[in-house]
């Protein structure tokens, strides 16, 4: 990794630029087809070498050979899949719904958590000009196994994040149920309000680490910890050295010693490089941060703020005096 820089007391800009997302209205009904493939070494064509990796099953294949299973549900959004292997389960959020299917067959016995956004919030989003199908709705956009009895879910709440704790066995009880507004907790610092803006989060130890947009107008890009018994702790607000219209890729745990005082949290994301635009515009770099564990924030300076803030540019290096820099400025989940 190159160009790292330490954030010890940066200073807050009151400017900052705003990017609109153009979004094409259009009715929105998904088809969840989960592929199960199995015996991967077996050839399903004459023209199959077993000396060769198999690269691709088409679709025609996986039907032949009764590997394609779907089930057909109108819910106008597919974000998250959550397999508990132990249970057997798999964990689907959607638009409005929490599905609960078995891994091994998802068209047997489904079962759904229907968790809509209050009539109020969606009045009020539709009030602020936004679209009913593709935005006032609760769009699940965290979805996390909290431990053995329990999934930690958050909604986007119509522009009004919400979130809950869930019980797994809930979906035991009947195949159709409702979560109401009074069972959930507010979901600000958790999950972003705009359900087109990217987040990545991950819940360790029982907290929740979340990178996100965590405003209404979806400027304050921010990484946060939360949940537990610690205080929030988040990066500096409307600062953009430390992040600027950042697009969360992944957040993930790191256990460098057997010490766990020496433990990392890494977040991967794309943003905006302000130390490289110029006439050029606008320019994208992929980035690494992360912060350590035991972060408290600080006393006097970074009150509620990450202390061992880092982030660094990713890049594929080469060595060697005929080596190679390649950048990967469009990260991916």
């Amino acid at each position: 990794m190159a160009e790292q820089s330490h954030l010890v007391e940066p200073q807050i800009e009151n400017q900052f630029g705003y990017s609109s997302v153009c979004m094409m209205r259009r009715k929105m009904c998904w088809l969840l087809t989960v592929v199960l493939v199995a015996h991967l070494g077996v050839p399903l064509t004459g023209a199959w070498r077993a000396a060769q990796p198999r690269l691709q099953f088409t679709h025609s294949e996986l039907i032949q050979n009764g590997r394609l299973l779907t089930l057909p549900l109108e819910a106008g959004d597919l974000h998250s899949l959550l397999p508990d292997e132990d249970r057997r389960r798999l964990y689907v959020g959607m638009k409005d719904n929490l599905l609960s299917t078995s891994l091994d067959d998802i068209t047997q016995n489904p079962r759904k958590l229907f968790w809509p956004a209050s009539p109020d919030r969606v009045q009020e989003c539709l009030m602020a000009g936004k679209d009913s199908e593709l935005e006032c709705a609760n769009f699940l956009r965290v979805l996390h196994p909290f431990n053995q009895t329990h999934l930690y879910v958050c909604g986007t709440g119509a522009f009004n994040p919400r979130c809950a704790f869930i019980a797994t066995s809930i979906f035991h009880q009947a195949e159709y149920q409702t979560l109401s507004y009074g069972q959930t907790e507010c979901g600000k610092g958790k999950c972003p309000y705009d359900p087109f803006q990217k987040t990545a989060s991950a819940v360790v130890d029982g907290e929740l680490y979340a990178g996100i947009t965590s405003d209404f107008m979806s400027r304050d890009s921010a990484f946060f910890r939360s949940l537990g018994s610690r205080h929030v702790i988040r990066t500096e607000q409307y600062d953009s050295t430390w992040l600027q219209d950042a697009q969360f890729v992944r957040v993930a745990p790191l256990s460098e010693t057997d010490n766990p005082e020496d433990d990392k949290v890494y977040m991967f994301f794309t943003e905006r490089a302000q130390e490289a635009e110029g006439a050029a515009g606008k320019v994208l770099y992929s980035r690494v941060a992360r912060v350590c564990k035991n972060d408290i924030g600080g006393q006097r300076s970074l009150v509620n703020k990450w202390s061992t803030f880092q982030k660094a540019r990713m890049v594929c290096s080469v060595p060697g005096p005929d080596g190679l820099q390649t950048h990967f400025d469009q990260l991916r989940k």
